[in-house]
């Protein structure tokens, strides 16, 4: 055991332990929460007008400072839930061995499942923004494109 002054000690092994488990499911799925929710919401098939304000996710370390409120929120955590059960209930076993094989990180089964959710949430969201607007573009060019055709004829 260590201690921290004369009257605390604290064993060093649980003070690991308790740092590991708030970086990889508290501070990495909170960001994760925002970051899916602020790129989901972009796409006009999450938007959810009714939440505004309601709900508020803040994560404040040191000089990093990122919120989410309403369907920002309400729509993250719903992606970081739905990630995580499926990744658990499909590859959850594997998932522990596969960190600690491949990142050299001990962590727990529970753990590694948070933290490749988080990652594969923020990737999906990414795609999925990336995709809208893709097709997006290329409808708003052929909608002009039959716009001007439109136009063109009723001058006629």
């Amino acid at each position: 055991m260590n201690k921290i002054d004369d009257k605390t000690e604290i064993p060093i092994d649980n003070l690991t332990v308790y740092i590991r488990f708030f970086f990889s499911v508290f501070a990495l799925g909170f960001f994760s929460i925002m970051a899916t929710g602020k790129l989901l919401t972009q796409i006009p098939v999450f938007k959810m007008d009714q939440l505004k304000g309601t709900q508020i996710i803040r994560l404040n370390i040191w000089i990093v400072k990122f919120q989410a409120t309403g369907d920002e929120a309400v729509i993250g955590f719903s992606a970081f839930i739905t990630v995580l059960v499926l990744i658990g209930l499909t590859i959850g076993q594997s998932v522990q061995g596969l960190i600690n094989g491949n990142l050299g990180v001990n962590l727990t089964q529970f753990e590694s499942i948070c933290i490749l959710s988080a990652f594969m949430g923020v990737i999906i969201s990414f795609l999925l923004k990336v995709l809208h607007s893709t097709f997006r573009s290329q409808a708003i060019n052929y909608n002009s494109k039959y716009s001007d055709a439109i136009d063109n004829l009723s001058k006629k």
